[in-house]
């Protein structure tokens, strides 16, 4: 440890002899602080292994999770592959829940349990993803549309309508435009039809149509 030390300071010594009259106050300070500065390099050193190994356990994790969803889907059918991913989604890490609620709630959709449904993309936990949790908010509102509530979708989907990225304005308007129709809210179906509009939509010619029907 004694020699270790000595040849530390040799090397400093020696960085110092060399330096120019400049540097030499640096040096003097370098020289004082060695052994904080060792120590500071130390921990941060530290820090960052143990960082990278978190991150490698979560990454991890997420692959065993993915792995996992392929495996259910392939081997199970019907109610049984839906309590399985239901139950994956329930133990899965942090990062990969949202994606496996939202597999949960397509299966649930296409068994027709549109309760169960709209409860997964409830179940979606979000931190800070605004996008994941309007598009959760979208799926509560479709399963509501197909189990037959329009006013509960209409509900759902209004207070999007305002304040949705451009990403999402054709799918939230869309949706919007069918629960506002089925609930005989024609002010609301035309808005979102005029957005759709404005957005600039593949089907312009059925949006016009149903604009001109709307407004009769």
């Amino acid at each position: 440890m004694a020699e270790h030390e000595n040849n530390q300071q040799s090397v400093l010594d020696s960085i110092e002899q060399g330096a120019p009259q400049s540097m030499k106050p640096l040096m003097e300070a370098v020289n004082k602080y060695k052994k904080h500065i060792t120590l500071f390099i130390v921990i941060i050193v530290g820090l960052t292994v143990i960082w990278s190994g978190l991150r490698w356990h979560r990454n991890n994790q997420a692959s065993k999770t993915r792995i996992a969803i392929g495996e259910i889907l392939l081997n199970n059918q019907g109610q049984e592959r839906l309590d399985k991913i239901v139950a994956l989604a329930e133990n899965a890490p942090s990062n990969m829940q949202a994606s496996v609620y939202f597999e949960a709630a397509s299966l649930a959709l296409e068994l027709k349990q549109y309760d169960k449904a709209a409860q997964y993309y409830k179940d979606i936990k979000v931190d800070s993803d605004d996008e994941i949790a309007l598009i959760a908010k979208l799926g509560q509102a479709k399963a509501a549309l197909l189990a037959g509530d329009a006013k509960k979708a209409l509900e759902e989907l209004k207070p999007l309508a305002d304040s949705i990225p451009k990403t999402l304005i054709v799918p939230v308007n869309r949706q919007l435009a069918l629960a506002a129709e089925q609930a005989g809210d024609k002010a609301t179906a035309v808005k979102a039809y005029e957005r759709l509009e404005t957005a600039g939509t593949l089907d312009k010619q059925f949006v016009a149509y149903k604009l001109a029907q709307l407004k009769q």
